[in-house]
């Protein structure tokens, strides 16, 4: 299967992993080729990688961005070709806005698919329940960052 993925894991916290989904998506939707998500990292420093799916709803995902004509698959990286469309992980989309696009406003979406990734990226029910969790216990229901 010819497809855009990385290499290895994504890395970095949370939010700039979020970032890293969003550049691979840029990218993947500029060579029309098919997404295969990326694995995650666990922890900004050490951990180990962890599949997209157990992070987030990968079937919310694949809806939301077929809505724009993009084709997401998860997959073994085994089952994958290794040619001048996959990419390693360093800072997709920086690698995309840096060298593709130019940003006048950086608090507006640069295009619909990019709402559309932030609106998809929705973490597993699990993942979910402990947020909430954490929200209501120790912010007392005001929010943090990711969360």
């Amino acid at each position: 299967m010819r497809a855009f993925y990385l290499r290895g894991p994504l890395t970095g916290g949370l939010c700039n992993q979020i970032e890293g989904i969003l550049g691979c998506v840029l990218i993947a939707q500029r060579y029309g080729l098919p997404l295969v998500v990326p694995r995650l990292s666990t922890h900004v420093r050490g951990g180990g990688n962890v599949s997209f799916s157990s992070i987030f709803r990968l079937d919310l995902f694949v809806s939301t961005m077929r809505l724009h004509n993009l084709t997401v698959v998860e997959m073994p990286v085994t089952e994958l070709r290794n040619d001048s469309r996959s990419y390693k992980p360093l800072w997709a989309r920086f690698h995309w806005m840096h060298h593709t696009a130019q940003r006048l406003n950086a608090s507006l979406p640069l295009l619909p698919i990019e709402d559309a990734v932030y609106r998809g990226l929705r973490p597993v029910p699990r993942i979910e329940r402990r947020a909430h969790a954490i929200i209501d216990r120790k912010l007392h229901r005001s929010s943090y960052g990711c969360l």
